[in-house]
């Protein structure tokens, strides 16, 4: 279930250390802060954000690197990362707050939840998991291709394949070559050992949420990570795909309210 309308409210943007973030900020209460994946932006939220609308206050912002938030140079390495999305809800919200990922957004929001004493809660939407899932499985080592793409000769050729390769697989169109580049450098640092051990830092309630039918992480790999989270909300569906925050947008929305409020 979705609401009939997406939410798309106009962006503010917020300076923080490292450059500016872009970011929407609509409802009052209980703040959530969402992170979208890989390659990703705010819009990624926006059916959920109607779902939401009234009952809590919804941040959502673009990545470092992806949409219109604009920082120099923007890090690969997960922590340094956190460190960024947590000076910025410092900044935006200035007070205890609930940290959302999707896909592979829930690492990082993961990150920020086990540094950030802010960050009082965790919600998980169709999370990467703790070993590699389906499409991971199904690719090269994402270094080798890190590697080409910045190599000037086959560079250009091997993004413009690979942003193929993702919107046939269902990504937007509106995905840029860099934002497609920056995905991959990104997921070239990724540590499942580094993840695991954010996890374990993790102190508040986590809420967990996924689909049997996900073609990008595969149900089991989530259900794993979730039975060694920290305890709470578990909501599996038998269908929606890997975008659930839009094809479950109502179901996920009543839930999150319930246990946010």
């Amino acid at each position: 279930m979705r609401p009939e309308h997406p939410s798309d409210p106009s962006i503010s943007r917020c300076r923080v250390a490292a450059g500016e973030i872009a970011y929407t900020d609509e409802g009052e209460g209980t703040p959530l802060l969402a992170i979208h994946g890989l390659p990703g932006s705010h819009r990624d939220y926006r059916w959920l954000a109607a779902a939401l609308a009234g009952r809590i206050r919804l941040v959502r912002i673009d990545q470092p690197g992806f949409g219109k938030s604009a920082i120099h140079r923007p890090p690969t390495q997960w922590p340094e990362l956190a460190g960024i999305v947590a000076d910025f809800a410092a900044r935006v919200i200035a007070g205890p707050y609930t940290v959302l990922g999707h896909s592979f957004g829930a690492p990082l929001a993961t990150h920020v939840a086990a540094r950030d004493p802010a960050a009082a809660r965790l919600a998980l939407l169709a999370p990467v998991g703790l070993r590699p899932h389906a499409v991971l499985r199904r690719l090269p080592p994402l270094r080798w291709i890190d590697r080409a793409v910045q190599t000037p000769l086959v560079g250009r050729p091997v993004l413009r394949l690979y942003r193929r390769a993702m919107i046939a697989g269902g990504f937007p169109r509106s995905i840029q070559h860099h934002e497609v580049a920056r995905s991959i450098a990104m997921i070239a640092q990724f540590r499942f050992a580094d993840h695991r051990a954010a996890l374990a830092r993790v102190r508040g309630s986590c809420f967990g949420a996924w689909t049997q039918d996900d073609p990008f992480v595969d149900a089991p790999v989530i259900e794993e990570m979730l039975a060694v989270a920290p305890a709470g909300p578990r909501l599996r569906f038998p269908t929606g795909g890997h975008n659930l925050q839009k094809t479950r947008a109502v179901e996920l929305a009543d839930a999150l309210v319930e246990w946010l409020t």
